[in-house]
Parts: structure tokens; sequence; C-alpha cells
């Protein structure tokens, strides 16, 4: 017996759609661009404090979100260790 694909993507369905619907279907995604939508540029840390969310689960969580281009961070990827860094939401994105 063949086993089906959980997830069966429209042939017409642009590639983009699957990235949104990972940014939108995450609870702790939707919570830190609510979070984000309501405060406005925050620093990561103070994000945190708010959602709860661990630092290594925000990271992940915010760099996605950056990858589809939801949230902006203050600084290009480069110059960004050991610096403090504000996200925002991008509204067009949003």
């Amino acid at each position: 017996m063949s086993s089906m694909p959980k997830i069966v993507r429209p042939s017409d369905q642009p590639a983009i759609m699957d990235a949104y619907m990972s940014a939108f279907g995450n609870r702790a995604r939707i919570t830190i661009i609510k979070y984000l939508q309501t405060n406005g540029a925050s620093l990561r840390v103070d994000i945190a404090n708010e959602t709860g969310l661990p630092n290594p689960t925000l990271g992940h969580h915010l760099s996605e979100l950056e990858r589809v281009g939801v949230v902006k961070g203050d600084l290009p990827p480069e110059m960004r260790r050991g610096r403090t860094m504000r996200y925002s939401i991008d509204p067009q994105r949003v």
C-alpha cells in the first residue's frame, strides 16, 4: 500500500505560500507578531520576557519570521553578533 503525503500543495500555489503558512500557522510566531504589532520595535529580551518564550526558541522563530519577511531586525545579520537587536514587523507583509 502506498502512503499519501501529509500535505499536498496545489500545483498553482506559489512556494511563498508555504512560508506564510509556516509563519502564520504557529502559535509562538503569532504571539511574537501580535506583541510587535502592539508594542512596536522591541528588544529581543523584551519580547522574551513578555511572551515567555525561551531565548533559543525565540531566536528560532524570529529567524523564520525574518526569512519570510514578516519581521525585520535593525541590523544586518553580519553585524548582529554581541549587539542588542530591535525587531519590528513589516506591516505590508503582515
